[in-house]
């Protein structure tokens, strides 16, 4: 259920002036209230040249990489992985700390509450060709010491991702025997969006819930992602048991579309397992991953890109965008 809270906060921003188009003022105001809420240890904007190269993980593909001044929330930039055709799964990658302070390897949150909050916008073709899997985000590893030694795999990682190209949003984590679905088994099918419930209505349950079975389509009852215009992502989770049973872990997924002033919620999974790392994240993962691998990918007919903006880490609700 959604956290009340969240509901509270994004209720109240519906109420607020519309923005002016154009001009972008109203949604400058509201990158500034949510990047200095409290609660918020992290924050960056591609508005700056630096806070793109600062980050990139230099593995040979950093030339994809780069600072997009035409495009961004508000229009003053962004951040863009360029997707050439000849590429393969890997198109570089950017990764950042979790909390701005941390300067020595192995801090992390613990068992605190953790919320992630970023913008995105997939370029044409990325949803296809069918049975790739296209990464968006994982919350990994970062070494403040060596930063180009940070793991995207730590054992306790948590990945957003898109399976099979199905255009429905999902997750996965570590487990003992190996990357595994943050879903729930219904039958033959897997229940991705935990959280969605069209209603008894729907006789199917293909229809009433997000359940994918084999093949490239995910069924009716998915929420789906949708190529070239701008949406958020939102994550929370709290990791209190690692390597355990996994009693008490949380993982909360939220999404709003670029019109939208409050958020949808697709998951919402407790006590599930997942691995610990006592050597890269003895503390639960402290990086943030942006990255366009796409596990399956050899070379394509076309080249695309993903961009991403406002990026927030905080331990208290972040506030769903103002569109």
């Amino acid at each position: 259920m959604m956290n009340r809270s969240v509901i509270a906060t994004a209720t109240a921003r519906q109420r607020r002036t519309a923005p002016i188009i154009g001009a972008g003022l109203n949604l400058a105001a509201d990158w500034v209230a949510r990047s200095t809420a409290a609660g918020v240890v992290q924050a960056i904007r591609f508005n700056s040249a630096a806070n793109v190269t600062n980050y990139r993980h230099l593995d040979g593909l950093e030339g994809n990489i780069s600072q997009d001044l035409t495009d961004g929330i508000l229009g003053d930039g962004c951040l863009k992985f360029n997707i050439p055709s000849t590429d393969g799964a890997n198109s570089g990658a950017w990764r950042c700390p979790s909390n701005a302070a941390w300067v020595t390897d192995g801090q992390g949150f613990g068992t605190a509450d953790v919320y992630v909050q970023y913008r995105l916008k997939l370029g044409p073709n990325r949803l296809l060709p069918a049975g790739d899997a296209v990464k968006f985000s994982i919350f990994g590893g970062y070494k403040p010491s060596s930063p180009n030694s940070s793991s995207s795999h730590t054992s306790n990682e948590l990945v957003l991702i898109n399976g099979s190209n199905s255009g429905a949003l999902w997750a996965y984590r570590d487990t003992a025997s190996g990357a595994t679905q943050l879903d729930r088994v219904d039958g033959n099918g897997i229940h991705l969006q935990t959280a969605i419930d069209r209603g008894a209505g729907f006789a199917n349950i293909y229809d009433r819930y997000c359940l994918y079975e084999s093949g490239p389509t995910a069924s009716a009852g998915c929420w789906r992602l949708q190529e070239q215009v701008w949406f958020t992502i939102y994550v929370h989770y709290k990791l209190v048991n690692e390597g355990g049973a996994g009693v008490g872990n949380i993982f909360n997924l939220y999404v709003a579309r670029n019109t939208e002033n409050s958020y949808t919620q697709l998951d919402d999974i407790v006590n599930f397992a997942i691995l610990a790392d006592p050597v890269d994240a003895p503390l639960g993962p402290n990086g943030i991953w942006l990255l366009p691998y796409d596990t399956n990918r050899v070379s394509a007919t076309y080249s695309t890109y993903h961009k991403y903006d406002q990026l927030i880490v905080s331990t208290q609700p972040i506030a769903c965008p103002l569109s």
